[in-house]
């Protein structure tokens, strides 16, 4: 029986070299992919979380912003606490705003609705035209007059406070569905690229070891009897 031919010898190691070419190029596409993917997930948690520390900091300063209303009463006898704490109330309301309308540019730029955030400032604007309206029946002097202010914007801040609130319970509920999601297609990306590296590398070993056979047989046939 003749031996390999030289060229199939030959033919056979290219397609080796081919095969280990294109497991070494997909182990360098798969890094990549890999790469690509985990960035742009860093990238999306980032923006989430970005804005969920807003709506948080607005929070906050909403709530320090409440407490300034209720020191002003209380102490607001005195001008100089008055318009200590006057100032004071208003720094904290602007910082709501700053915060908020961090939220809703971050939103907006991640590609989420933003007219929750939206939504609460237009309540906040109307809020504080209620703080303004209440504030002129204040006398400095005059005790039945807090009661009467305090009683006018009781309970006032509340659905603003519920609407921060939910902005931040829908942030924190995207960030629970987002990395379900990325799990998911994690899985999925793993399960292809390792079934394809599992197929490129099973060729390499198949090609290799024909060739080895092939040179073996030829060897054989070549040497002196």
């Amino acid at each position: 029986m003749a031996g390999p031919s030289t060229q199939a010898v030959r033919k056979l190691a290219g397609w080796l070299a081919l095969s280990v070419l294109s497991t070494l190029l997909f182990g360098v596409l798969a890094l990549w992919l890999t790469d690509r993917a985990s960035s742009r997930q860093i990238a999306d948690f980032g923006g989430i979380l970005r804005v969920l520390e807003a709506t948080r900091l607005a929070q906050v300063h909403f709530k320090t912003q409440v407490q300034e209303w209720k020191n002003l009463l209380l102490r607001g006898q005195d001008a100089a606490d008055y318009e200590r704490h006057l100032g004071q109330f208003h720094a904290e309301s602007a910082q709501v705003i700053d915060h908020l309308n961090h939220a809703a540019a971050l939103k907006k730029a991640i590609g989420l609705d933003a007219s929750d955030v939206d939504a609460a400032l237009a309540a906040h604007t109307a809020l504080r035209q209620q703080y303004a309206d209440a504030l002129r029946g204040y006398q400095r002097g005059n005790v039945a007059s807090v009661f009467a202010v305090d009683t006018a914007i009781r309970g006032r801040d509340r659905p603003l406070n519920t609407m921060i609130d939910a902005i931040a319970e829908t942030m924190t509920r995207e960030v629970d569905a987002r990395t379900q999601t990325f799990a998911e297609t994690d899985r999925r990306r793993y399960q292809i690229l390792r079934a394809v590296f599992v197929t490129l590398s099973a060729a390499t070993l198949i090609l290799a070891g024909w060739l080895v056979v092939l040179t073996l047989r030829r060897g054989s046939d070549a040497a002196p009897v």
